[in-house]
């Protein structure tokens, strides 16, 4: 834009320069005007001299017919002259001039044209943007509480930490119990069990699991499923347990499917602490009622692990 507004500077100074050239002004006269003379009276008072002609159609239709000029030539041989005369330098540049200026206007009203299509353009680009990000926020949004709805009816499978006890003279069971916590079946693949007595300043040892138990149970929401552990030497370690110097790991771990997602397998697995719950005294009355229903042993959880690990949904141990 900036070229073409210097060119048409250019060329308007160059018409110009050509025009002074082709026409220079004419030497002033050195002579003093003529001063007029004012009308004397008599010539106010005298009739006046000018004969004004009476207006005839026919003389006035032939005085305002074109006839030929002084040179001999009609209006029509003067026109086609014209016509046929050589242009000049400056009219050339004068029709540049004029064809560069209507050619500066037409740019940049395209110019102005194509700025304001862009601008329609990028706020379309800008809506259109912003709607597929709301749709895909929404999508999003959508699928997480879809997953969320999902995860808070399958089935987890929990240990419940207050084992039932079998107490008799020979020997005590501990019952371990898993329960659903979810709100959907849980179908039982495997489960297994083991328990280890130790010091209590020894430490965890490890699970040493026998076979699996394989079932396929199905556990309904709410539902416990139990596993007795039967601990040898019973009377023996009752009273250390009681007296504090020893006590019962229980490991147990339980394998499982849920109904959303057939052939996934999940698993839980915990490790159990059994501790006294009671005094020597409590012992020597339960052995006086004949082993009678009683607890004597508390269980605190040490370890847990889940497969898959943060499973959304999931309710805490209790």
């Amino acid at each position: 834009m900036t070229r073409q507004l210097a060119l048409i500077v250019v060329l308007a100074f160059n018409q110009t320069l050509h025009a002074a050239l082709d026409h220079p002004n004419p030497p002033e006269s050195n002579q003093a005007p003529k001063a007029e003379t004012a009308p004397q009276a008599d010539d106010l008072n005298a009739p006046s001299q000018i004969a004004i002609p009476a207006l005839d159609a026919h003389v006035y239709a032939q005085k305002t017919e074109p006839g030929p000029n002084s040179n001999g030539e009609t209006q029509e041989d003067a026109n086609q002259r014209e016509t046929n005369r050589p242009v000049s330098i400056a009219e050339k540049d004068l029709i540049a001039q004029e064809s560069m200026a209507r050619s500066a206007y037409w740019m940049t009203f395209l110019a102005f044209t194509q700025l304001f299509g862009s601008g329609v353009g990028i706020y379309l680009l800008w809506h259109t943007l912003k709607s597929t990000r709301q749709a895909a926020q929404a999508a999003v949004d959508s699928a997480r509480a879809a997953k969320e709805a999902i995860a808070s009816d399958r089935a987890y499978m929990t240990i419940d930490h207050h084992f039932p006890e079998e107490h008799t003279s020979g020997m005590f069971k501990i019952m371990v119990t898993w329960l659903n916590s979810g709100r959907t079946p849980a179908i039982i693949k495997s489960m297994r069990f083991h328990y280890e007595a130790a010091a209590p300043t020894d430490a965890r040892p490890k699970p040493d699991y026998p076979t699996a138990i394989t079932t396929d149970m199905k556990l309904g929401p709410g539902q416990k499923t139990l596993y007795p552990i039967d601990v040898s030497d019973s009377h023996a370690i009752r009273t250390e347990i009681i007296d504090r110097k020893r006590i019962i790991y229980i490991f147990s771990k339980v394998e499982y499917e849920d109904i959303f997602e057939a052939g996934v397998t999940k698993s839980e697995e915990v490790a159990v602490i059994v501790e006294p719950a009671t005094d020597r005294a409590g012992l020597n009355k339960l052995e006086r009622n004949s082993w009678g229903e009683g607890r004597i042993f508390s269980e605190r959880c040490v370890y847990q692990e889940s497969f898959p690990k943060n499973t959304p949904g999931r309710p805490s141990q209790q």
